[in-house]
């Protein structure tokens, strides 16, 4: 088995947020009079691609992880501050989130340009973030933008293989952030979605 030594995570701001704000459903509920609330998504993610670089056989070697469209599912339990501007509301909370990709190419700087073949695996993140938002609502016609930015943990696990049973299985635990942009629509004065 090959073990390289360091790689550049496929988690990051532009990753957790593009795949959470293009493609993230979600529902949250409070209990209408303390302002906590818990929240629930999932969605598609885009992840991209993963950077892996370390010495195999004593030469420095590079390997480029593609992966397919994948899913991402997680919660949060948060809280509206008792902050008033008027009108734009401050929440706080704290996330747990799990996604997945499974690797779709895999190219190997040992091997050439050409992409390797049999490739089987995939790349997952556990991520913790607490996070930071301002709150826009419209009472008039039920919708809330909001914008927001969280900093937490990634916890990231690499497995998968290539060609004649190549295995690369790494994990790693990296700061990350993340900015969030949507809007929220009452289902009723207790849920949005």
């Amino acid at each position: 088995m090959a073990k390289l030594s360091s790689f550049k995570s496929m988690v990051g701001a532009a990753a957790i947020a593009g795949a959470t704000a293009l493609s993230s459903v979600g529902a949250q509920a409070n209990d209408g009079t303390s302002g906590f609330y818990v929240s629930l998504h999932g969605g598609v993610i885009f992840a991209g691609e993963a950077d892996l670089s370390g010495t195999i056989g004593g030469a420095n070697q590079t390997v480029r992880a593609e992966t397919d469209a994948g899913f991402r599912v997680g919660g949060a339990v948060g809280a509206v501050l008792p902050v008033d501007f008027g009108g734009p509301q401050l929440r706080a909370e704290l996330e747990l989130a799990y996604q997945k990709a499974d690797v779709d190419q895999v190219f190997f700087s040992g091997n050439g340009p050409a992409a390797e073949v049999n490739v089987s695996g995939d790349i997952s993140s556990t991520t913790l973030f607490v996070n930071a938002f301002i709150d826009f609502p419209i009472e008039s016609v039920g919708l809330t933008p909001f914008v927001g930015a969280g900093l937490g943990i990634a916890f990231t696990d690499q497995s998968f293989v290539y060609g004649p049973g190549i295995n690369i299985n790494d994990n790693d635990t990296n700061f990350a952030g993340q900015v969030i942009v949507g809007v929220a629509y009452d289902l009723t004065e207790r849920v949005s979605l």
